[in-house]
């Protein structure tokens, strides 16, 4: 029913492409985890739920005709 993804906060270029193919910002869960560094890491979560699948997948079939 819905297709989650996960990107860190910070990640500008992955949250721009998820806006940019429909997926939904659901919300921020803050300092989720430890990343290899040492740094705390933001998780921003994204979704596409079934009711809008359609309109996702014409605009990805849109791009990958051009």
């Amino acid at each position: 029913m819905r297709v989650e993804f996960k990107t860190d906060r910070l990640n500008e270029r992955s949250r721009q492409a998820l806006r940019r193919i429909g997926a939904v910002e659901e919300g921020i869960l803050r300092r989720h985890m430890i990343t290899e560094l040492g740094r705390w890491r933001d998780s921003v979560y994204y979704s596409i739920v079934a009711e809008e699948w359609s309109a996702v997948r014409a605009l990805l079939e849109q791009r990958l005709a051009r």
